[in-house]
């Protein structure tokens, strides 16, 4: 199957069997570790939990940069990231929290669905394309 019709199936949820109303479970940092030269201290992140709600998902064929701003949807730039990896928005994050048993880690419910990439479209975030994608 071409990358292009994956991505569009995997972006309308059709070969997911993921609950979409709860969301996916998923670690999106570990905390209070070292991760090469940097360490996540559980502190910064208690501060800005509540940033993470509305996080879009993005699938694409390489890495944003890492320079990029977490929140790019809210700056106006997303399209352009979008651009430059030849993206496409899946979902958003949502419920973020921080689970403290064992080893302290931030977490999300990740949600695959297009109605994220329709609320951006309607905002001016991304183009047409990009939502139809």
């Amino acid at each position: 199957m071409p990358a292009s019709q994956a991505k569009r199936k995997f972006h309308r949820g059709e070969s997911t069997r993921l609950n979409q109303e709860e969301g996916h479970d998923a670690i999106l940092q570990l905390l209070n570790r070292k991760v090469g030269n940097w360490y996540y201290s559980v502190k910064p992140f208690e501060a800005t939990v509540a940033d993470w709600e509305g996080v879009p998902l993005i699938y694409a064929p390489q890495h944003i940069d890492f320079a990029c701003p977490l929140r790019a949807d809210k700056d106006g730039d997303l399209q352009r990231y979008l651009d430059e990896v030849g993206g496409v928005v899946v979902g958003e994050n949502t419920k973020p929290a921080i689970d403290y048993a064992g080893h302290p880690r931030l977490m999300g419910k990740l949600l695959l669905t297009t109605a994220t990439a329709d609320r951006l479209y309607e905002a001016g975030l991304i183009n047409e394309e990009s939502r139809d994608a």
